[in-house]
């Protein structure tokens, strides 16, 4: 939950986006209907234990098509570092949806 409050911190601070509630969704299911008018990208990742590491990856997701907009990964050698490369993968993030919204439109 520390990393989805952190990445969401970080992509509220993009002046075009309003950041919907947090639920599960798999990707495929992106384009079975999760498009509307107030949904236009789904940010979705993982976190996974790699001996006393961690592999963070962070995706977004046009909702109305389930293209995969951008892609985003770091890794942690260890929970000491897991703070600022949450923070970095964030920013990275935050610029690529930034690009992904200049050409994004809601449907009609």
């Amino acid at each position: 939950v520390a990393v989805t409050d952190a990445v969401r911190a970080e992509l509220s601070k993009v002046a075009r986006v309003d950041l919907a509630g947090a639920r599960a969704v798999h990707p495929p299911a992106a384009s079975g209907g999760l498009g509307s008018d107030q949904v236009l990208i789904l940010v979705t990742g993982d976190v996974t234990p790699l001996g006393s590491g961690y592999a963070l990856s962070a995706r977004l997701v046009a909702a109305g098509s389930g293209r995969v907009l951008g892609v985003v990964e770091e890794k942690a050698a260890d929970t000491t570092v897991l703070v600022p490369v949450v923070q970095r993968l964030s920013e990275r993030l935050r610029g690529d949806l930034q690009r992904s919204l200049q050409p994004l439109k809601p449907p009609r």
